[in-house]
């Protein structure tokens, strides 16, 4: 599980001496104050210490829970929290809630199965940071408080511990504890999550009541260092949580699952029973000194990777598992096998050999056929002549049939008469003339079996032209009709 100074070789501050009951197996007198009792940070020892004070009874397998669903809080937390939730129930998610069951599963490991065809929750698996120190316990941005949320939430700050975040399948579940819009983000990719959900409950769904499910993304809530260390209400918090799971009547018997294993009992040690017994609803917190505490695990591996350095560990770990003999062998081998290898493609190869003065078929062949299309070759050649002379007449005749001008019809000798259309115009004397000049030059080049040159400057001066009668024709002072019929 990674964390904050995480357990192995982590430990809080030792409780206060008042709080160690003196018995047969611990020290007393000064030995006490020598050799006091230590938490391990990573441990769940506070909160088999709440499942305790709570008077749950264990479990220890999962038969027994689906035997009395209505009776059993079950709880998964950690790693393989998922593969345990689908191996695990023989019926399935959906008939232990169905039956009345309760389920706390809390991981930050990324999760499939029954959580998304049953609860359509997933947590996602990335991890995320706090934006900033402010809103990160103890300035840690791997670990984003949890604040001013609703339902068990509620006035508590709770302190999570390099989270992942939920992801709601449905868009209308009902939510406790996202964390804020803007405080979280990737924890590599640095990028924003928008509103990254940590707590997501489903008491309002068909099967409630009378079963519960509340899903966290973050299990480290509920280990030792985070729910004993000050600034936090973790410790709270896991109270409300199994309260809020066990609000029907007759709950009394838990299966707890951390990391994949069964936990067959609390292991709760004597002296935090006693020092809880006068508040059970809200056991006291040791005071812990942060002074107190040991070096971050980081250094300490520094200190001792650079200590088996000074003494050659490594060293010898190579000369006690190293046989130089069946080295020298294997590699014999392997250098071997290579060239044998390599003889084998040479020899392949100069069974065939390709006759080097000899073209290819591909490169003697590739001039032969056209490299564009027929008309794209027309283009072209008309480009590099300069003569546009083909378009030129296309373009004027399209924009004869436009404007309802009809191609002229054969004579009686079979040839084409080219009577232009009858024209009229309004306006000045210039204008009259210019736009007649123009409709008799665009019927001749429309028309005309005659080519002449156009080229690309004058063929844009003829796209002007154009324009100009269209527009003659749309302000009326061009009118263009139909001759009439030739008299032989």
């Amino acid at each position: 599980m990674v964390g904050l100074l995480l357990a192995g070789v982590l430990w809080l501050a030792p409780l206060p001496a008042s709080a160690q009951p003196e018995g047969p197996g611990d020290p007393v007198g000064p030995a006490a104050q020598d050799h006091p009792p230590k938490v391990p940070f990573g441990g769940m020892d506070a909160f088999h210490f709440v499942l305790q004070v709570r008077g749950f009874h264990i479990l220890q397998n999962m038969q027994e829970a689906e035997s009395k669903p209505s009776r059993t809080l079950l709880i998964i937390l950690g790693e393989e929290a998922q593969r345990q939730l689908d191996d695990n129930l023989t019926e399935g998610l959906q008939a232990y809630l169905d039956k009345g069951g309760a389920l706390l599963l809390a991981t930050d490991q990324k999760t499939a199965g029954s959580l998304e065809t049953v609860l359509k929750v997933r947590v996602n698996g990335t991890h995320i940071q706090a934006a900033d120190k402010a809103h990160a316990y103890r300035e840690n941005l791997d670990c984003p408080l949890v604040v001013n949320a609703d339902g068990i939430f509620q006035g508590l700050r709770v302190a999570t511990n390099v989270p992942s975040y939920l992801e709601d399948l449905r868009f209308y579940l009902p939510f406790l504890g996202p964390f804020p819009p803007g405080w979280a983000k990737f924890d590599h990719a640095k990028a924003p999550v928008r509103n990254p959900l940590f707590a997501l409950t489903f008491e309002d769904m068909k099967w409630s009541p009378p079963g519960q499910a509340l899903v966290l993304s973050d299990q480290s809530v509920f280990i030792n260092g985070m729910m004993l260390l000050p600034g936090n209400d973790n410790l709270d918090f896991a109270y409300r949580c199994v309260d809020w799971l066990t609000r029907s009547a007759g709950r009394d018997q838990v299966l707890l699952i951390e990391d994949g294993y069964i936990v067959s009992d609390l292991r709760v040690p004597p002296f935090w029973i006693a020092g809880a017994l006068p508040d059970l609803n809200k056991p006291p917190i040791p005071p812990i000194n942060p002074a107190d505490l040991p070096a971050p695990p980081v250094q300490v591996m520094d200190q001792m990777l650079a200590g088996m350095e000074r003494e050659g560990v490594f060293d010898k770990l190579i000369y006690q598992h190293l046989d130089v003999d069946r080295l020298l062998r294997g590699l014999t081998m392997l250098l071997t096998g290579a060239l044998l290898v390599y003889g084998l493609w040479r020899w392949v190869r100069s069974r065939y050999r390709v006759e080097s003065d000899a073209p290819l078929f591909s490169a003697s062949t590739s001039g032969l056929a056209p490299s564009l299309a027929l008309v794209a070759q027309r283009h072209k050649t008309m480009l590099q002549e300069g003569n546009l002379w083909e378009v030129a007449r296309a373009l004027a005749r399209q924009w004869f049939f436009q404007v309802g001008q009809p191609p002229p019809s054969p004579d009686t000798a079979g040839g084409r008469t080219l009577e232009p259309p009858r024209i009229t115009v309004q306006g000045s004397w210039p204008r009259r003339r210019a736009l007649r000049r123009e409709v008799l030059h665009l019927w001749q080049l429309a028309f005309s079996e005659t080519p002449v040159r156009i080229s690309p400057p004058r063929f844009t001066r003829l796209t002007a032209e154009l324009d100009d009668l269209q527009a003659a024709l749309a302000e009326g002072t061009l009118h263009l009709e139909q001759p009439g019929t030739n008299q032989a």
